[in-house]
């Protein structure tokens, strides 16, 4: 994390932060073959699921946020197959997801907590992956 901007803090961004966000997801995906006819077949898809997020941020005079919250997610996919053989294809497709209403308590550097800071939390990734089917 370079630099912190929310509400009710201050006039410009908090800039003397350090520390980082880690994610993990667990979700469940639909997704959708659009068949073409050829080795290429793109899909679309969805999914929901929920998302670990652990927050370790130092900013300021040593206020700190630094909690682990469990909250609902979704995503969209879009991405490509190609058919390596009859059964196995590679693939590879982007993911845009959100965590949604991820929070955390803000505590000062006596470790006294001065409040809660949340929002939801997007993620854009691109994935690569080989499918199996039987």
């Amino acid at each position: 994390i370079d630099t912190l901007d929310f509400t009710g803090n201050a006039l410009s961004p908090e800039i003397n932060t350090s520390g980082g966000i880690e994610r993990t997801a667990l979700m469940a995906n639909v997704l959708y073959d659009i068949q073409t006819g050829s080795k290429l077949t793109p899909y679309v898809g969805a999914g929901l699921g929920a998302t670990w997020t652990d927050f370790d941020l130092v900013y300021g005079p040593g206020v700190r946020i630094n909690e682990t919250d469990t909250t609902f997610s979704a995503q969209l996919i879009a991405g490509v197959a190609y058919a390596v053989t009859d059964s196995t294809s590679v693939t590879a497709d982007l993911r845009y997801a959100r965590a949604f209403d991820v929070s955390s308590t803000r505590l000062n550097g006596a470790g006294g907590v001065t409040g809660v800071v949340s929002d939801d939390i997007d993620a854009l990734s691109l994935n690569f992956g080989v499918r199996v089917g039987f």
